[in-house]
């Protein structure tokens, strides 16, 4: 979050928005996943291999890149300076959704068979 600047925004606004912006990255995880789970051809909960986590790493990267272009150009947000950037674009969203989303999977997993 204190990477982001939305400017003439109160704190609680900006928390507000941070949390909105958190559902569009749980949908956009749950997305990949599907797409990924589409792309390989894979149905079920049968334990996940190597080639999911890989194969939603691979999707997660140019959805995040697509994201963070539009929602930069069309001003829903700014970055502070403390952000690193990769051709322009934030490198924590970057690396949240191509790496995170493999996380979730694996967590989801592990909790899924626990039962």
């Amino acid at each position: 979050m204190p990477a982001y600047r939305l400017s003439g925004f109160s704190a609680l606004v900006h928390i507000a928005w941070c949390a909105l912006a958190s559902v569009g990255d749980a949908a956009m995880t749950y997305g990949i996943v599907i797409i990924a789970a589409v792309v390989l051809r894979r149905v079920g909960s049968a334990p996940h291999e190597l080639k999911l986590y890989a194969t939603t790493a691979i999707i997660g990267l140019p959805v995040a890149a697509l994201v963070e272009f539009v929602a930069l150009h069309v001003g829903f947000w700014e970055y502070d300076p403390s952000m690193p950037t990769v051709f322009g674009l934030g490198l924590f969203p970057l690396l949240q959704l191509s790496v995170l989303t493999p996380v979730a999977l694996a967590i989801s997993e592990r909790l899924s068979w626990r039962r």
